[in-house]
């Protein structure tokens, strides 16, 4: 059973089911594929919504309560998922019970360990899922990898020409070089010392050159390819189902840059490099053996020594790698709360604890740094030990053998110099292999916000303005033929029914008595408009109310006669931090004034306002806001009641939330 890694503290159920799609399927299936099925919540995944996961993939999932005694007595012999108690959470995990005695853990944090009964009697929590395979016929759905189509072969031919132009021109200059030095110099021994030191110094000034010539051509691809796949994962991000949000976080989110960038100098230049370092070799491999099978015996076990340090140094990172990225998102995500922390309140106990937890997870980081920093010198180590030991058994074998004139200090520096770069393309072709990690990890990522949730373009029925939407939610139906208020207390799920409709992948969702899988998405899209209660972007600006009609002009009158805003500042109102928050509220409220004919879903918007001053601003603003628009408005606030014909009280109706 081989794990599949969370990068999330609520996808441990979904990697559970990967774990065991693969065993079952003996397939290797992409994580993505899996998150893509998952109806998966910001807690993660109930056991029904578990059991259903099982079922797209051919898997047959039956939950069952059991205490430990019971779990015991059944004797189950297959792998079977257990929640258990995980640091105060709820876990999924994969278990087997191998005897009497211990239970072997497969968890998604990249963790096999085993328990005995009474250490896993501790966090089991008496709930257990059986998993078997079904019989139907498994089609592996795949993602279509059309982004990196950016990547063209063309470009790849060149570059790998360029590397490989090095060693013919290498060759062509050491000739020319060699019959200049004949025909200049009759000492055999100055003849050898000039020849060595000019080969040499030509080799490195052509290998700097190619370098350069790479670098400045993969740079100019390279942010071409950039550019056009960045493009694409922003305008991804902005067509997102709402439930994507649940499956990554911003740690994820805010280094897909530096994903993208391993991505890009993978594929360009790790794979030529590959390629370029086989070839070596085995060019190296020729010419040693061309002089003397023992030499090239030497340089192959050293090579061997290297390759097995390698694999070493190979899995290690493979462990590892993973799981500094989830601690640096996790960091990211906690470092970023802190700003909004110390912004937002003024609480020092609070400034504390959450200090120290960061701390905490920091110096973990710093720890775990530290522990491959230092593999990673040792394995430098013990090769630098062996190189020079080889070098010095090379040399040993080079002077004292008498079969072959081997004391002609070219010979032997040429012996030498081939010895040294056949070790250093073994280590070479390893590191692809490291790069190859980071790859693939990046490349699961960016992916992921590439095709994971967005909406189907569909070309349909399109309409120019919303006249009624219905929707049915855990078999309430809920539909709206006028402007509506919605109100009922914290928690009863008036945020959750106003956000449903914008799930356009929700089957039950109708405009205009129309499904909203028969309706041009793009168009629909552009009619609907959702306002959160803190709106993140302030883009109100003063000059668009300049030869507006006299209502609006008259609004706006009364709303600057009441505020304390310094309206000087014209369109600059994102930048002032010295705005309140009701202040930044009024201002985004006012903004509504530029929609027609749009369905605008408002969030409690004038929530942080002082109820006078609120009661002027709707008085003034919301008639003519409800005038223009289809609007279903969010609050708390019964006096909103005599401006709305259609009430909806949620009191008595909880919603459930994604």
């Amino acid at each position: 059973m081989k794990i599949v890694q969370q990068t999330s503290d609520n996808e441990c159920g979904v990697c559970v089911i990967n774990m065991l799609a693969n065993y079952y399927h003996n397939k290797t299936i992409d994580k993505n594929i899996i998150l893509q099925k998952a109806n998966l919540t910001k807690n993660g995944l109930s056991l029904q919504e578990l059991e259903n996961l099982a079922n797209e993939f051919n898997l047959d999932a039956q939950s069952f309560e059991c205490s430990f005694e019971e779990l015991i007595d059944e004797k189950i012999n297959d792998y079977f998922i257990a929640l258990i108690n995980k640091n105060g959470l709820n876990h999924f995990v994969i278990v087997k019970n191998y005897n009497k005695n211990f239970f072997r853990i497969y968890d998604p944090e990249n963790k096999i360990y085993e328990l005995n009964n009474e250490e896993f009697k501790k966090i089991f929590l008496n709930i257990i899922v059986r998993v078997s395979k079904n019989h139907q016929i498994f089609d592996l759905p795949i993602f279509k990898e059309s982004y990196l189509k950016n990547i063209k072969l063309s470009s790849l031919i060149i570059i790998l020409f360029i590397e490989l132009l090095n060693i013919p021109l290498n060759i062509f200059l050491s000739k020319i070089v060699n019959l200049l030095i004949d025909l200049v110099l009759i000492d055999t021994q100055i003849k050898n010392l000039t020849y060595l030191f000019i080969v040499f110094s030509l080799f490195y000034i052509s290998n700097a050159f190619k370098d350069l010539l790479i670098t400045i051509y993969i740079n100019k691809i390279s942010n071409n390819i950039f550019s056009n796949i960045n493009n694409k994962i922003v305008n991804n991000l902005a067509n997102k189902s709402i439930i994507f949000f649940n499956k990554t976080n911003l740690g994820e989110l805010s280094s897909i840059q530096i994903h993208l960038n391993n991505i890009i100098h993978f594929l360009l230049v790790s794979r030529i490099k590959l390629l370029v370092n086989t070839l070596f070799a085995i060019c190296i491999i020729c010419l040693l053996g061309l002089q003397n099978w023992s030499l090239l015996l030497i340089s192959l076990g050293f090579s061997l020594l290297n390759f097995i340090i390698g694999l070493i140094n190979w899995k290690y990172f493979k462990i590892h790698s993973l799981k500094i990225i989830n601690i640096e998102n996790s960091l990211f995500i906690k470092y970023q709360n802190f700003i909004k922390l110390i912004n937002l309140e003024y609480n020092i106990d609070k400034y504390n604890n959450y200090i120290n937890s960061y701390k905490k997870q920091f110096d973990e980081l710093i720890i775990f740094k530290n522990k491959i920093t230092i593999f990673k010198s040792n394995v430098n180590f013990y090769l630098s030990i062996i190189n020079n030991i080889g070098l010095l058994i090379l040399l040993t074998y080079l002077i004292i053998n008498t079969n072959y004139d081997y004391k002609v200090i070219s010979v032997i520096t040429y012996i030498v110099f081939l010895h040294q770069n056949l070790n250093n393309l073994f280590f070479g072709i390893f590191n692809f292999f490291n790069e190859l990690l980071n790859f693939k990890n990046g490349k699961q990522i960016v992916e992921k916000i590439l095709y994971i949730d967005n909406y189907e373009e569909h070309d349909g029925i399109q309409i120019n303005k919303i006249t009624s939407c219905k929707i049915t939610e855990n078999q309430k139906e809920f539909e709206f033929s006028k402007s509506c208020l919605i109100i009922g207390k914290s928690g009863v799920g008036k945020t959750t029914l106003l956000k449903n409709f914008l799930n356009f992948n929700n089957k039950n969702l109708f405009f205009n008595n129309l499904n909203v899988n028969n309706i041009n998405l793009n168009q629909l899209k552009e009619l609907i408009i959702y306002h959160p209660t803190n709106p993140l972007i302030n883009d109100f600006d003063i000059n668009w109310f300049i030869d507006k009609n006299e209502e609006i002009i008259n609004a706006l009158k009364i709303v600057i006669f009441i505020t304390k805003i310094d309206w000087s500042l014209n369109n600059n109102f994102e930048h002032n931090i010295n705005l309140s928050t009701g202040q930044q509220q009024i201002l985004a409220f006012l903004n509504l004034l530029k929609y027609k004919n749009k369905l605008l879903l408002l969030d409690e918007p004038l929530a942080h306002v002082d109820n006078d001053n609120k009661k002027i601003i709707l008085n003034s603003i919301l008639p003519i806001i409800l005038k223009n628009n289809f609007v279903i408005y969010v609050s708390h606030d019964h006096y909103l009641k005599k401006y709305f014909d259609q009430i909806i009280n949620l009191n008595d109706e909880k919603m459930d939330k994604y």
